[in-house]
Order: structure tokens, then sequence, then C-alpha cells
């Protein structure tokens, strides 16, 4: 069942997204290469060291190298992202919880490339100084399209 955010009367969804699920479960790989020189240094350790101290970077590194991509997995089943004409809707984490910004408080977008249909958008709201991360999208091009004409009337606003 696909998932609904409470909407205004009359309130139009225009897109709808979701995470590419790679992508979103590697989206921490340098976390996870860190988590590889962790096991290492614990291995390279063990001959030399106590072994309970030589278990520390291990359980770390095999926190970060496995931990952390089936974790953020599991996470990948709960994130939604929802466009409408008035207001952006995310759904996600541990509770799902759902979070909204009126579409007319937004300033600017950018994207981050992953590959040549793949990226995650940062959406910067006024007055928040940190942006809202819209992670591993396919064809991102559908959402900016819709989000450039906002984007130019909130700089005309300004």
């Amino acid at each position: 069942m696909s998932w609904q955010p409470p909407l205004y009367e009359g309130e139009q969804i225009l897109w709808r997204g979701r995470p590419a699920p790679r992508c979103y479960t590697f989206r921490h790989w340098r976390l996870n290469w860190l988590g590889v020189l962790l096991i290492c240094l614990g291995l390279a350790g063990w001959p030399f060291w106590p072994i309970w101290l030589s278990l520390f970077p291990l359980l770390a590194g095999l926190l970060l190298t496995v931990g952390l991509p089936v974790f953020n997995r599991c996470l990948w089943g709960r994130v939604d992202y929802i466009l409408t004409d008035r207001r952006l809707h995310w759904r996600g984490g541990l509770l799902c919880d759902h979070s909204a910004r009126e579409l007319a408080d937004l300033a600017d977008f950018r994207m981050d490339r992953h590959g040549s249909q793949l990226a995650s958008v940062r959406l910067y709201f006024h007055p928040d100084a940190r942006p809202r991360r819209l992670f591993c999208l396919e064809h991102p091009e559908t959402l900016t399209t819709l989000l450039e004409p906002l984007c130019e009337r909130g700089a005309d606003r300004g």
C-alpha cells in the first residue's frame, strides 16, 4: 500500500518518489571503507595487543561495513517523497516520521549527481540554513523541472 500524506482541500499530487534501493543502502560508502580499515587494524593488532583491545576496532569495523548497509536497507522501505502543488512531503526514519514544507518557502535546490540518471537533491527553504535532502532519486529531472519555476518565483520576490 502506498503512503498518502494528509492533504489540504484541493491539493494535488504532482510527483512521487522513492530512493533507488542500492544507492540509498550504500550512501555512506566512505564509512564502509573506514570500517574496512578498522577491521584491518584489529586483525593486524591481534598478535601484539590483548584480545579485548583488538575487539574494539573489529566490532566497530563490522558495524560500519555490514551493520550500516543493513540498517540503511531496512530504512529504505520507510522513505517516501511527495510533491504537491502546495507542499513537499517526506517520510522516513526509524519511526516513519512525516514532515512537510510549504513550496512558498522554497529558496533554491542543488543536485548531487551519483550517475547519469541518479542524484540526491538538496532543497533550501526560508528561513532554514540547513537543507533538506532527498536521497538517490532516479531521473531527478522530473522533480527539478517542477521546482525550477518555484525557485525563480522566489528569487523575484526576494
